[in-house]
């Protein structure tokens, strides 16, 4: 199958997340009353939120599929395997690999965003100054790179994930120790494990895309959570092969055809 057939749904980037709620002041402007169930899943998702921001590193791993829905309706269900490693304030480093074997890199060492494909053996590198949440951001609203649940890793989160909540609630509590929750947003539905005791480290997110045909899922599994890896800040210098190709990112080639088209103007 070729790559275009491949290609991710909307919204597999930074928005990933953008359904989830947070605030229990939030859940008393959708309904008159909460439900227990949901004033525990909102407390739930609060101290993640919270737990997470104050990380200053971490480490973990994600086994993700994701469906990417055919011309003729057909859902087709893709794998890829990341492994991401953050030092706060501005450095971070994810190594992606698909099923088909293609492996890719970004990093951002505080001062630039580089992304190498070892496959192909092309890289692309834009300056960039300032903390991981602009790093992210600009990744992926303006370079348009594809980084399911970005919005787990900004320091802040809580009020990221507080911005566009509709209503959150306990689905309910597994044989394994986890609560399983159930998050909707306006364009995108999530359900979300957390464990009951000890830190609130999501082990499992699923993402519906409402508003996209056959309403695709983002399924992932977060495995492997360290939250004191040995890290130095050469971890986050990308070392480009020297015959590799340079490319440019896509808000970088952009740039230039808009400057190229002013040139031309009489």
């Amino acid at each position: 199958m070729n790559r275009a057939c491949r290609k991710s749904v909307p919204g597999l980037m930074l928005r990933c997340l953008g359904g989830l709620v947070l605030a229990l002041a939030m859940l008393s402007a959708h309904a008159d009353e909460p439900t227990a169930s949901q004033i525990e899943g909102a407390a739930a998702l609060q101290r993640m939120g919270n737990f997470m921001s104050g990380l200053e590193r971490f480490s973990v791993s994600m086994d993700s599929h994701y469906d990417v829905v055919q011309e003729t309706g057909e859902k087709i269900e893709f794998a890829e395997k990341r492994s991401l490693t953050v030092l706060r304030p501005n450095h971070f480093r994810v190594e992606t690999q698909s099923a088909d074997g293609e492996r890719y890199t970004v990093t951002f060492d505080g001062s630039d965003i580089t992304l190498f494909n070892a496959q192909d053996n092309i890289y692309a590198k834009a300056p960039l100054q300032g903390d991981i949440d602009a790093a992210l951001i600009h990744a992926v609203r303006d370079l348009q790179l594809r980084m399911p649940l970005s919005m787990l890793f900004l320091k802040r989160l809580p009020e990221a994930l507080a911005q566009r909540v509709e209503s959150v609630e306990l689905v309910e509590k597994t044989y394994d120790g986890l609560l399983h929750l159930s998050a909707r947003g306006q364009t995108v539905d999530m359900q979300i494990w957390l464990p009951a005791t000890g830190d609130p480290l999501p082990q499992r997110v699923v993402l519906t895309y409402k508003e996209a045909e056959g309403q695709p899922q983002f399924r992932a599994n977060l495995i492997g959570w360290n939250l004191a890896p040995v890290v130095t800040e050469g971890q986050f210098d990308l070392i480009i092969p020297q015959d590799a190709t340079r490319i440019d990112l896509l808000a970088q080639r952009k740039t230039r055809e808009a400057d190229a088209a002013k040139g031309e103007q009489p």
